[in-house]
This record gives C-alpha cells, structure tokens and sequence, in this order.
C-alpha cells in the first residue's frame, strides 16, 4: 500500500507543480494589454513657393506617402489616405510628416521626397479614438536650387535635338496635348519620322557627384507610347538609361527620378551630364509623347 501511495504521489506531485507554475507564468509573461490612438490622413497638400518662376496649381505634384513620427519616433510610412495606430499615452504630442514619392514611379520604391519641406505639430491623442491630421502645404525647402526649368510657356523651349535624331519637340496649344498653363511638349513619331530617335536633350549645370546630395528629375508626362529617360555625357556621348517608362492610357502622370546614385560613381570631376528622352516607334503605330514641367532639382 505505501508503495503505492509513493507511486502515486509522484506521479501527482509533477502535474500538480506544472499546473502551479502555469499559473504563475501566466501573471509573469501575460503582456500589459495596450490600447493603441489612430490618427489619420487623407493627403499632404502641395505649394509652389520659387520665386521667379511661374506658380503651379497643387495638382502638379504626386506625394503618394506619408511618413510619420510622434515624439521623433517612427511610427511608419502609409499609403495614403490611411489610418494607423499610435502606441503613446493620452494627451499631446509632438507629430512631423514627411512627404513620399515612387521612385522613378516603381510601388516597392518609395522614399522621403527631401527637396520638399514636412508638416510638425502638435496633436492631442486618445486611446482607441482616431485623430484627423491637418496638415499646412509642404513647399520646397529653402536647401534646394533648379538647375533646369522647362514648362514649354515660351515660344522656344530648352530641348536640343541630338545630332542622331530626326525628330524634335514641338511646343503645342492643342487642348487634348496641354496639361496646365496654355503650352506642353509635344513629340510624334510616325510614318516620316519612324527610325529610333533621340527627341531631345537639355543641357545642365555639372551635377553633384558625392551621392549624398539629393537630385531628382521631376516630369509630368502623358505617352500611348514607352519611352526612356537617362543622362547623356557631354563630353563622351555616353547614353545611361535610368527609367523606361509606360503608355499612361491618355492620362497625365508624374514622376520623380532619383539621379544621384548614377552620377555618383563617375567621380567629383566627371563629365557633365544632360538629360535625354528617348522613344522608339513600334511598326505601324502612331507615337506621341506629351512633356510639361520639367524640373532638375538638387539640394545643396
């Protein structure tokens, strides 16, 4: 009989011991449960503010992101409009968003556009309740300069056709090829002009070559037609492609180029660089490809 209480007893004893320390780890390693804020944003709004240039509606831009930081902490980066959660305590606090772009117009490459200034406030939070960000225009920051301003509003414009292409760009009033203001860009190649063709080239200042500072190519562009953008060597007539770029159904789009990490690797005292479009016609199509707003802008 005592042997078979021992048997017993220490058969118990350990199921006994788990179901205690069950219990206790459960009070130990049970999280705190947290009950987050929301805040929300339906868009970051856009201002032309270069003096000496001509103003632009708020349309022009494409900031398709927002970053977003309470108390300098990262909270992340959303597609907007978006509503997300904030870990932080009732009350007020410290909140900066910065605007963000598609690289070269790609989904999965999206980043800050620096060149642009952010939104900082202060906002009142609360647990489980959403709070609506309001934010004043982002405009570009004081840091920046243009080194090339092209939206076809002249009679001429600043395009130079290659020595390679038998086709320019035209500046155009025809209501279905302008995008804002009276004047775009305007390039068709057909039954005449039908080889592969360089439709122009701009010339610029020697661009920064550290791969720190910022340049970006802006576009605003409308094409039934794929096309390329890249930098061209002023001194080589080297062709680097940096973007192909699709037919946009007959809308208008904008894009953001990033530039730096080309050039970086050609040196502080590489050739200078222009900026070439290039679009070839497939057989038997009829291609236009509309241009407005161009702008080469780096920080410095």
């Amino acid at each position: 009989m005592l042997n078979m209480v021992k048997k017993y007893f220490f058969i118990i004893t350990p199921l006994w011991l788990l179901v205690v320390i069950g219990l206790s780890s459960c009070n130990v390693f049970s999280p705190q449960v947290v009950v987050p804020c929301y805040g929300h944003i339906d868009s970051i709004a856009y201002s032309f503010n270069k003096v000496g240039y001509p103003a632009e509606n708020s349309s022009y831009a494409d900031i398709t992101d927002a970053w977003v930081y309470v108390d300098d902490n990262p909270i992340g980066a959303f597609e907007m409009p978006c509503t997300f959660p904030i870990i932080a305590t009732n009350g007020t606090h410290q909140v900066k968003i910065f605007p963000g772009v598609k690289e070269g117009g790609v989904s999965s490459a999206r980043s800050v556009y620096t060149l642009y200034t952010y939104y900082t406030g202060y906002i009142t939070l609360k647990q489980d309740s959403v709070v609506k960000m309001n934010m004043a225009s982002v405009t570009y920051a004081s840091f920046y300069k243009f080194d090339w301003f092209e939206n076809f509003e002249s009679i001429t414009n600043t395009f130079r056709r290659v020595y390679s292409s038998n086709t320019v760009i035209q500046t155009t009033s025809a209501k279905d090829s302008v995008f804002k203001g009276t004047y775009s860009g305007r390039v068709v190649l057909d039954s005449v002009n039908n080889e592969d063709v360089f439709i122009g080239r701009s010339d610029s200042a020697t661009l920064p070559r550290d791969g720190v500072t910022a340049v970006w190519l802006e576009i605003n562009y409308n094409s039934n037609n794929m096309f390329q953008v890249g930098l061209l060597g002023q001194d080589t007539l080297n062709y680097i492609p940096i973007v192909f770029i699709y037919p946009t159904g007959g809308a208008w789009k904008k894009m953001y180029i990033p530039l730096e990490s080309t050039i970086a690797p050609q040196g502080m005292y590489g050739e200078p660089y222009s900026i070439y479009f290039r679009m070839d016609r497939a057989p038997g199509n009829r291609a236009v490809l509309l241009l407005d707003n161009i702008k080469l802008v780096q920080g410095h």
